[in-house]
């Protein structure tokens, strides 16, 4: 992500992410449900790594959208499921 032009918008070593005992730990004691780097010379650009997710993986890709970008199949979960999870 460095490379790129992202850094952590936390305070923390984003090399973290490999430790399992640490996202859990900043899932429990630090409420952290995604993690984001943001790109220091564009601000608008976001990644985020999803931590703690209520959806059904398999129901929801059963009832995906798909979207094409430039060629790229770009799959949505549908409202309805995001709704229901929560």
């Amino acid at each position: 992500m460095k490379e790129l032009g992202y850094a952590p918008r936390l305070p923390v070593n984003p090399d973290d992410l490999a430790s399992p005992d640490r996202v859990q730990d900043w899932i429990e004691n630090k409420n952290l449900r995604a993690f984001s780097f943001y790109h220091k010379k564009d601000n608008d650009k976001v990644i985020y790594i999803v931590l703690v997710h209520p959806l059904d993986f398999e129901k929801s890709f059963i009832n995906r959208t798909v979207k094409k970008a430039r060629d790229i199949d770009i799959y949505l979960a549908s409202v309805d499921a995001i709704e229901h999870s929560f």
